[in-house]
Order: C-alpha cells, then structure tokens, then sequence
C-alpha cells in the first residue's frame, strides 16, 4: 500500500513538474520583443555599479523563501513535526503546484503531498490560514499606500478606473483582519465537529491562539517587507527613476491590486505588469524598463524556487514525526 501510494506520488510529481516547465517555456516566448531586448541590453551593457541591485535582490531571495518555511513549519507544528530544512523543501516544492494553477491555489495541495495522508487536508486548510495571514498584511499596508497615493497631487488618479478596487480592498481588509482575531474563538466552537479534518484544523487555530495569530501577521509582514524591497530593486536596475518615497506608496499598491485580481498565471505577468506601468507610470516614464523589472521580479521570486524545488526536493517528507 505505501508503495502504491508513493508511486502514485511519483506520478503527480512527474505531472506538475512537465506542466511547470511547459508554463515557464510559454511565459518566455510570450515577452514583448521589447521586453527582452531591454534585459538583455541590460545585462550587456549597463555600468556594472548599477549591478548591485540586483545583487541585493538576489541576496534577499533566500530570506523570502526562510520566513514562508518559517511560517509554514509554524502552521503545520501542532499537527506535525518537521525540521526547518524539510519545511523549506516543502515550500520550494509547493511553488510548483502554485506554479501551474490560478492565484497560486495548488501550493498547499503541492507542499502536503510529502506529509502523510491523515493530516494533508488539515495542512492544507491550515496553509491557507497563513496565505489569509499574508494577504492581511498585503491589504492593511495597500490600502494606506492607496489612499496616500490617490491623494498625491502629482499622481492624479482619482478617476483612474482601478480605483474602485481600491475601495473593494478597502472593505475586504477590515473583514479579513476582524475575521483573523476572532478566529480562535471560532475555531473553539467547531473542535467537536463530526469531521476530522474540520476538527483538526480547528484544534490547531485554538492552540495557535490570538498571540500566534500576531506572529503569523509579522512573519507575513516581514515577507512582504522583502519581497517589496525585491521589486524596488529590480526597478533601480532597469533604470526606472523611481525614489524611494514614490515606491514606498506605489509598490504596496500594486500588490494590493494584484492580490484582488483573479488570474491564472499564464496572465499574471501581465497583469502584474499592467497594474506596475499604471501605479509606477505616475512617477516615471520608462514604461518598458517597470515591465522589465516585474518580469525580472517575477522570474526571480516564481522560477527560480519553483526549478529549485524540482532539482533538489526528491523524497517525500513523510518520515518525520507526528506531534
């Protein structure tokens, strides 16, 4: 039976691996000429000074995929024990499910795979806990970002037709961090359901209590710290004139955006690229260098850990113990 099930693990691996490299086969050939014309440029004849952005976000790359694994290695804890490492391995893992399916949704499916199969339902509702954690801070710092942006007088985008979604995330925002609080209290109540899944994911909530509710906010606040900086990087190093006060309003914002635009990521580089030449496009006029450097971002921070997991996480993780 275990050799059964993991040869059927073997096979869903080969499919979502096949299916991630065909995705990021598409996603290349269907840059703008323009687009890749200017990275290339860049990396040919930029002064080497300015290569120190991008160094930096290289650098922080590591530290975004630690404090996802730190997160997720603290969701999964009262269900299941596993190393730092194997929480890392799990996490570049699930960036191939997330790879290949709209708004990332089969990234905890894909990091579960490799517990055992009594607790993956639990882990995966619980990885969603921390993905409502993330988006929490996302909102709570995008929609403050967008409400100074919007009352710029250099930006003029009162009538801009994304500013409704502004609004949308305004509301979404509030439900979201009330429903974060009060969820331990919540889950309280639903410890005796019928359902074990439900049941489990529910003792875990309690024991994460309020006070881990609040970890959960600043990990993913540290998160979005990064990858923030990541992207204001990769504009500093295609040459897009941008200062730093100017991405402080307008990166969250587009974050913001992204975050309440349903997508299948076959679009999501142009959709994080249109949102970024709209917001950015206020401050600067070097429209190919901002899509160039959400593409860039994109690469970085979706392919690199998404091929990283497929070279170098072999072997379920199923071997740890169960708390």
């Amino acid at each position: 039976m275990i050799n059964k099930s993991h040869k059927i693990i073997s096979i869903i691996r080969w499919l979502i691996t096949i299916s991630a490299y065909l995705f990021l086969i598409y996603k290349i050939h269907t840059l703008t000429n323009d687009t890749t014309i200017y990275i290339t440029n860049l990396f040919e004849y930029t002064n080497i000074s300015i290569y120190i952005w991008l160094l930096i976000a290289t650098l922080l790359l590591p530290f975004n995929i630690l404090f996802e694994s730190i997160k997720w290695r603290f969701l999964i804890s009262n269900i299941y024990n596993v190393s730092l490492i194997s929480s890392i391995k799990m996490v570049l893992w699930g960036n191939s499910g997330a790879f290949i399916t709209p708004n990332r949704l089969g990234e905890f499916p894909t990091r579960a795979m490799f517990l055992p199969s009594h607790i993956r339902s639990s882990a995966i509702g619980l990885g969603f806990l921390g993905s409502a954690a993330q988006t929490a801070i996302i909102s709570i710092v995008g929609t403050t970002t967008a409400i100074l942006l919007i009352n710029t007088p250099s930006a003029n985008i009162a009538n801009n037709t994304h500013t409704q979604y502004i609004y949308i995330a305004i509301a979404i925002t509030t439900i979201i961090t009330f429903a974060l609080f009060i969820l331990p209290k919540i889950s309280n109540k639903l410890t005796h359901c019928k359902y074990h899944w439900i049941k489990t994911i529910a003792n875990s909530i309690v024991e994460i209590g309020t006070l881990g509710i609040f970890k959960l906010l600043l990990i993913s606040f540290i998160r979005f710290i990064i990858f923030s900086t990541q992207l204001f990087c990769m504009m500093k190093f295609c040459m897009v004139n941008i200062t730093l006060h100017q991405a402080a309003i307008a990166i969250p914002t587009i974050y913001l955006l992204t975050t309440y635009t349903p997508t299948i990521h076959v679009s999501e580089i142009a959709v994080r690229g249109s949102y970024a030449s709209i917001i950015i496009g206020l401050f600067s006029t070097n429209t190919i260098g901002i899509i160039a450097a959400t593409s860039l971002n994109w690469f970085f921070n979706y392919c690199i850990p998404m091929i990283t997991g497929n070279l170098f996480v072999k072997t379920p993780l199923n071997r740890q113990n169960k708390v």
